[in-house]
């Protein structure tokens, strides 16, 4: 490639990813707020007044919605202060932050020495694929695509701090930290990120030392340069389980065999739907929440995600010298959900789309890096056309599911639909029916809801349904037990 092509890829590729995620994503402009929207943003007091010194101080001060994340907090009064109450102006700035997101896919790609089709197609699959809509059509998931970008300019600067000269390392590795304590205060889930740099470490960056490259630094130099990164991982720990504490209350209904069985599952799911990224929803109920048995329920999906995890990881030792990244991928894929595979319960879901914003990256790399010597005598129109077909197909079923986030009763309809019945779908339907002034509707979603579960808003919401419908003693009733 001339230099000339090489300054026009610079910059088509990285306009063609903004333009393709701005085609798929300007729907949602028209969008309303929905559900973690009014707690987050309406009705919050730390963000409905806007950017000021006051509310920057509580941010880093304080937890807000069982949450530390200042970063996101000041991003949300920024746009506050900007749009006001007005979905539109909240949305676009999501649809841009995804837009660098995938540009910075297409960087980091770039700079770990896959080819240029190959950077290209895993920016456009980041770009385009369906998991990637929870992230980004809802407002509230700000501090997905916030984490997002600090984690791959951390891992930029590192990719260049590895392979720098002596002189220049330096400033490399305090940019990699920086970003990284960043990214942690925008979403904890960063905080595997200690883990990544070691894995790139010792695999795809071969910074192995010894004999076979005795100028790089051996196993125990690259985990004191590490020492650091670890440290704000710890504090980050901490900080999290603090203001998570309410959150965390279900863990005492989930015994630890079923999370350990939930944890094998996510694995199963989140393989299943990068691959097939079909009946996506806001919520998946966890199984040990509603069912008797459920292990009988996760034990499919587990045994299918264990499964296909050791064969890749078996494989990728096999192949560990001439395909590195197979199993260096896989690695990361497991390694990065671990914060948000149930192992701690937080909240109702078993699972959720956003957590696998930054992790599929991986999944895709494995893949990536076991093909791409395979690909090498292939009629190249013929994998061009496979590619865009492949990502076509991604950016059509992309375009079906930010539909589903136009308002709070298709958002949960289509929860009920595709992940199944649960409280908060039904109980958050029944709130939208309410609001609209359908309380017929709202009853036996309410009913169900409290079969299922006996929740104060619940009996809240009944109330006011029987009273809306002209039954005093009924809504009375409920309130009653609403109290209690």
């Amino acid at each position: 490639m001339t230099s000339g092509s090489h300054r026009n890829t610079n910059v088509l590729v990285p306009v063609g990813l903004v333009l393709l995620v701005v085609a798929l994503y300007a729907r949602t402009l028209g969008h309303a707020f929905v559900y973690d929207d009014l707690p987050y943003l309406l009705a919050n007091p730390l963000v409905e007044g806007g950017l000021t010194w006051s509310n920057v101080r509580a941010a880093w001060t304080e937890t807000h919605e069982s949450n530390w994340h200042p970063l996101t907090w000041m991003a949300h009064m920024l746009d506050r202060t900007l749009f006001g109450v007005e979905p539109a102006g909240h949305r676009a700035v999501n649809l841009l932050w995804h837009a660098l997101n995938a540009v910075l896919v297409w960087r980091l790609v770039r700079a770990l020495r896959f080819d240029t089709l190959w950077a290209l197609f895993l920016a456009a699959v980041f770009a385009a694929h369906p998991l990637r809509v929870e992230s980004v059509a809802w407002v509230a998931e700000r501090k997905d695509l916030l984490s997002g970008t600090c984690t791959l300019l951390a891992l930029l600067a590192w990719v260049r701090h590895a392979r720098a000269t002596t002189g220049a390392r330096r400033t490399s590795y305090l940019a990699s930290l920086g970003w990284f304590a960043l990214g942690a205060c925008a979403k904890p889930m960063v905080v595997t990120l200690p883990f990544v740099l070691l894995v790139l470490d010792l695999g795809p960056l071969r910074r192995r030392g010894g004999d076979e490259d005795p100028d790089e630094p051996g196993l125990g130099a690259l985990l004191l340069e590490k020492v650091p990164f670890f440290a704000v991982s710890a504090a980050l720990v901490v900080v999290t389980l603090r203001a998570q504490t309410d959150a965390t209350s279900d863990l005492l209904r989930v015994p630890l065999d079923v999370r350990l069985w939930n944890a094998a599952a996510a694995l199963g799911f989140y393989l299943e739907k990068t691959f097939l990224p079909l009946d996506l929803a806001v919520h998946y109920p966890h199984p040990a929440l509603l069912a008797e048995d459920p292990v009988a329920l996760l034990r499919p999906r587990a045994i299918f995600g264990l499964g296909a995890i050791v064969v890749a990881l078996a494989l990728g030792w096999r192949w560990r010298r001439s395909r590195p990244w197979l199993g260096a991928g896989t690695l990361l894929f497991v390694g990065t959900l671990v914060p948000v595979l149930g192992l701690v319960q937080v909240g109702e879901q078993a699972w959720a789309d956003r957590y696998a914003y930054l992790p599929v990256l991986w999944l895709t790399l494995a893949l990536a890096g076991a093909l791409e010597g395979r690909l090498r005598g292939v009629d190249p129109r013929a994998t061009l056309l496979f590619g865009g077909l492949l990502v076509g197909g991604l950016a059509w079923r992309t375009a079906l599911q930010t539909t589903v986030w136009r308002d709070q009763e298709t958002l949960f309809r289509h929860a009920l639909e595709h992940g199944g019945p649960s409280p908060k779908s039904l109980g958050n339907l029944a709130q939208a029916l309410l609001e609209k002034n359908r309380p017929e509707e709202a009853v036996p979603l309410l009913e169900a809801s409290l079969a299922l579960a006996a929740t104060g808003q619940a009996h809240l919401n009944l109330s006011l349904a029987r009273e809306a419908l002209g039954d005093p003693e009924a809504a009375q009733r409920e309130a009653e037990r609403a109290l209690a």
